[in-house]
């Protein structure tokens, strides 16, 4: 299913950057979607916006930098068992 508001191409762009150049596993990313899915899908789809068709990258978004973070959250609450 297509979410309404973020193309698909940034959002596969975006997970290709958090798992290639950020170093975030799969077990991470599936973490981050059933932690916060609506947030984690608008953070991907900025990052994913910056990747351009060579590979290369503009300036990486806030966005990195918030996924750092709702990761960090998801671990402690996945610790926590809330």
């Amino acid at each position: 299913m297509t979410d309404p508001m973020h193309n698909d191409r940034d959002l596969q762009n975006g997970l290709y950057i958090l798992e290639r150049y950020m170093g975030f596993s799969l077990e991470d990313i599936a973490l981050l979607l059933r932690h916060s899915r609506p947030a984690a899908i608008g953070y991907l789809a900025q990052l994913g916006a910056v990747l351009n068709p060579d590979g290369s990258t503009g300036l990486i978004p806030a966005a990195a930098d918030k996924l750092r973070k709702l990761l960090y959250e998801a671990k402690d609450a996945a610790r926590q068992g809330t």
